[in-house]
């Protein structure tokens, strides 16, 4: 009888180490992604100078670069309060890993290199 238990105990854990085995090769991973950013052009007192988000996005999406998110942000850096004079604003965009050189084309540069 001990031995009999032994083998379901066995048999048992043998299937349920397959059908985890089977559940993550069959699951989905997500796509590798990387933020990019580039500048938006801002010159300050000129409230339309520069680039807007969409401007930048529709770019991307012309040379067939999927954005997965997009925003405004700050390169970090200090600038002198001067009319025309650059604000630092930057266009900060999320897309898949696969894209990063032809993003890089286009004069956008990773995100982590300014964080």
């Amino acid at each position: 009888m001990k031995i009999f238990s032994q083998s379901i105990a066995v048999v048992a854990v043998s299937i349920l180490m397959t059908a985890c085995a089977n559940h993550a090769a069959t699951s989905t991973t997500p796509t590798a992604q990387v933020e990019m950013y580039t500048s938006l052009q801002h010159r300050q007192c000129e409230p339309d100078s520069g680039l807007t988000l969409t401007e930048i996005v529709q770019r991307l999406q012309q040379a067939q670069i999927q954005v997965k998110r997009a925003s405004v942000g700050s390169d970090g850096r200090m600038y002198a309060q001067v009319c025309g004079g650059a604000d630092g604003k930057i266009a900060i965009v999320t897309i898949p890993q696969s894209q990063q050189k032809q993003a890089a084309a286009l004069g956008f540069q990773p995100y982590s290199q300014i964080r």
